[in-house]
């Protein structure tokens, strides 16, 4: 709900102020203690606000277009109404009442109907545009993604124009590791951050798993890393990792999936 509202009035103020940055709040908060601010109230904050975009210069927000809005409302629904499905599914599995049975049994009908209607609609929506059309055909171009997944990512994806690298793709997905170390101590597995798009993140859960069979580049990335003795999760998500800087350099350099180009990049995880 948060969230729904920051970009409502992101999108209120757009045009209406000189410029307009939309900052996650840990980072104001974080410089705000790195000057061990001590005192909490609304000119204290108005100041630090100001404060931090005068060091640290904070990049210019804009809308995304009607058509990327549309897709992503659109997926967004999808995905609300399959959390609907398995809640409902789950509940059908253990009730012994017929009549609530029979009610739960015409819900997931319908439920199934309003996905496969919403699955047209942003395919349809998807495919009128030129731009995300081809960007979709690209994203369909890379092993372990397919026709479902590339909408959802096409949904979730920032504007990749804007990014420098790779890596700043999987920090807004949230997929870089989190490492915890100091000196000779530290942890022997490094977790995935997800501070970042928990819905990106999500899309590419099921794809990386196919990825690390059918794709090349994950496939072999995967059995290094199964060689060095990783957890099968840690795995999943150092691929979901990778498959993000494949779909960046796909989507940025506007080529289909190479196998021996990526091989010659070296793409890191």
């Amino acid at each position: 709900m948060q969230s729904r509202r920051l970009w409502s009035l992101a999108d209120f103020l757009h045009g209406k102020v000189a410029k307009l940055s939309v900052v996650n709040p840990r980072a104001i908060k974080a410089h705000g203690d790195s000057d061990l601010r001590r005192c909490k109230s609304d000119p204290a904050d108005a100041r630090l606000i100001a404060d931090f975009c005068r060091v640290k210069k904070p990049v210019e927000w804009t809308p995304a277009s009607p058509a990327m809005r549309a897709i992503k409302a659109i997926s967004r629904q999808i995905n609300s109404l399959k959390k609907d499905l398995t809640r409902s599914s789950n509940r059908l599995e253990t009730t012994t009442d017929k009549t609530v049975a029979k009610s739960l049994k015409a819900h997931i009908a319908w439920l199934n109907k309003q996905v496969k209607s919403l699955e047209a609609e942003l395919e349809k929506s998807i495919k009128s545009d030129e731009e995300n059309g081809r960007s979709h055909k690209l994203l369909l171009s890379i092993p372990g993604i397919g026709a479902k997944t590339a909408a959802s990512l096409m949904a979730e994806l920032p504007d990749i124009s804007l990014l420098e690298n790779a890596r700043q793709l999987a920090a807004y997905a949230g997929t870089t590791p989190r490492i915890f170390q100091s000196g000779t101590s530290g942890k022997t597995r490094t977790p995935m951050s997800k501070a970042g798009n928990r819905h990106l993140r999500k899309c590419l859960f099921f794809p990386a798993m196919t990825a690390i069979r059918y794709n090349p580049i994950c496939k072999d990335f995967a059995a290094r890393l199964a060689a060095q003795g990783k957890p099968s999760i840690v795995i999943i998500g150092a691929v979901m990792n990778k498959l993000l800087h494949i779909i960046y350099g796909v989507l940025k350099h506007g080529q289909p999936f190479n196998p021996q180009h990526h091989k010659k990049a070296q793409i890191t995880p």
